[in-house]
């Protein structure tokens, strides 16, 4: 190794003993000892950060949010809600045009057409629930997911019985 500020080889440390002198003006061999470099038999390998949960490093795992977050997947659940409101009054009114004589196939296409809106909610219901369930008793539960996944997933669930009947009503008049 060498001196940082003359260039002169040195064993260890980055500065000299006369450099060191010179620019703290204090003799350098008095109470100054440079500690002993370890000598290893085998190089020594870096430790490999591990990509799991729980560990500081984890540039691959999906972000958790944070343990005081009220409002997670609160978004997920008011769709399921929505959905499942808007799949309820479309199946509504096909069942009342199922039962017009003159409509009777109209309301059996909106029918088959109401069916997204009712198994997209019924999933999404599900999901938020699920969500509730998965966080842990230390961090905020999220009611408000909890009270729209339920909601949503027992429209869905009034909006398919109310298909069921649609169908067997339209296939029974046609």
């Amino acid at each position: 190794m060498y001196c940082t500020k003359c260039g002169k080889e040195i064993e260890a440390g980055t500065v000299c003993r006369e450099c060191m002198e010179a620019e703290s003006g204090v003799n350098a061999n008095a109470g100054y000892h440079q500690p002993e470099q370890p000598t290893y038999a085998q190089p020594v390998q870096p430790i490999q950060p591990t990509y799991g949960y729980g560990n500081s490093y984890q540039p691959y795992a999906p972000s958790l949010p944070e343990p005081g977050n009220r409002m997670y997947g609160f978004g997920k659940a008011l769709t399921s809600t929505i959905l499942a409101y808007v799949g309820f009054i479309f199946v509504y009114v096909a069942l009342i045009l199922s039962t017009m004589e003159s409509e009777g196939e109209v309301g059996l296409v909106m029918g088959i057409i109401s069916l997204p809106l009712i198994i997209i909610p019924l999933i999404m219901g599900i999901k938020s629930i699920g969500v509730f369930n998965q966080r842990k008793a230390t961090c905020a539960k999220p009611i408000a997911t909890l009270i729209l996944g339920i909601n949503g997933l027992a429209m869905a669930a009034c909006s398919a019985l109310m298909d069921f009947i649609l169908m067997v009503v339209a296939l029974m008049l046609l």
